[in-house]
């Protein structure tokens, strides 16, 4: 029993330490670049360009699997205004594919649909030394999905895009998650 009293904090270090939850990377949208040309708008006063797969990029592999999975995605848009006028998004600018408008969900939803789900910790049948067994490591993916979707809240909070207002001579990089699988062709619609 000494022994094992000994040993419990490595024990511990090592089950706290094989979590099968994902850390959140951080994507920075501002600091990537857009492959795409920029489209434009309003007789080129208005520059658009998205990039598709920056969780994937970023390192964000379970989050990359719930956008697939719920057929959504997450990009990353750069807004270009160089017109005279103010453009509010997404009253001003919207997004389409093909000849529809898109859905871009709100912050929350976004949140909702891409966020890593917390395991709940259930006995499931379980003796109780086998529930105790796995209880730390149940403890730890916990800990890090709650952290990892916290610093995902994070970012959506300081990047997300809608709504925002573009001023004149502002360039605004940041996030929107649209109802549209990763890929598809989109085209920015400028009401103004």
């Amino acid at each position: 029993m000494k022994y094992l009293i000994n040993f419990f904090p490595l024990i511990l270090l090592v089950v706290l330490g094989t979590s099968c939850a994902s850390k959140y990377h951080l994507i920075k949208p501002q600091l990537l670049e857009l492959p795409n040309s920029p489209e434009t708008l309003k007789n080129g006063q208005v520059k658009i360009g998205l990039r598709y797969d920056v969780l994937k990029e970023s390192g964000n592999d379970r989050y990359a699997k719930k956008e697939k999975n719920n057929k959504v995605s997450l990009i990353t848009v750069i807004i270009e205004n160089n017109s005279t006028d103010t453009l509010y998004f997404p009253e001003d600018l919207f997004v389409m594919s093909q000849k529809d408008t898109l859905y871009i969900l709100e912050m929350d939803e976004a949140y909702e649909a891409i966020r890593q789900d917390i395991v709940e910790r259930s006995t499931g049948g379980r003796s109780l030394g086998e529930w105790l067994f796995h209880l730390p490591r149940a403890i730890s993916n916990e800990i890090v999905q709650t952290k990892a979707n916290t610093r995902f809240r994070e970012e959506l909070d300081e990047y997300y895009l809608m709504p925002c207002y573009v001023a004149p001579g502002v360039s605004m990089t940041g996030l929107l998650v649209l109802d549209v699988k990763q890929g598809t062709p989109l085209q920015f619609v400028l009401e103004k």
